[in-house]
């Protein structure tokens, strides 16, 4: 992805890198500048890519009724190294998004996301706001 700010001339560009389980050093890109009259410059970029993370399955009841409180089963493919928090996010079908936060504790595979359903209120990003 690339961003252009002409304000303070400035190019940025977002590389995103994947574990591909190759083991090596490291990892390094190029870039190429190369201006309009051809002039060009070159520029070298070495870093480390994190080992592939755990697997994250989400599993519980699909549907809720209206005031009831329900939780999302969050498992992990392997156990925690230290406690972890996985942040659950869902739309609503009217496009509202709602959001809670499992904990798994260190030397475990699993926690649960609570989600409340709260008489006709929405979650919201910035809170909770009650429909019209």
């Amino acid at each position: 992805m690339q961003t252009w700010d002409s304000t303070t001339r400035t190019l940025t560009l977002t590389l995103q890198a994947y574990e591909d389980n190759i083991v090596e050093g490291d990892e390094h890109f190029t870039l190429i500048f190369q201006d309009s009259d051809n002039t060009s410059r070159s520029q070298e970029q070495r870093f480390t890519v994190t080992a592939n993370l755990p697997r994250v399955t989400l599993s519980g009841v699909t549907t809720m009724e209206e005031g009831a409180t329900i939780f999302v089963n969050v498992s992990l493919s392997e156990a925690a190294t230290s406690e972890c928090r996985v942040k659950v996010r869902a739309r609503r079908a009217d496009g509202s998004v709602w959001g809670s936060t499992a904990v798994i504790a260190s030397g475990k595979t699993a926690g649960k996301a609570p989600v409340t359903h709260n008489d006709d209120s929405v979650w919201q990003e910035n809170g909770w706001y009650d429909m019209p």
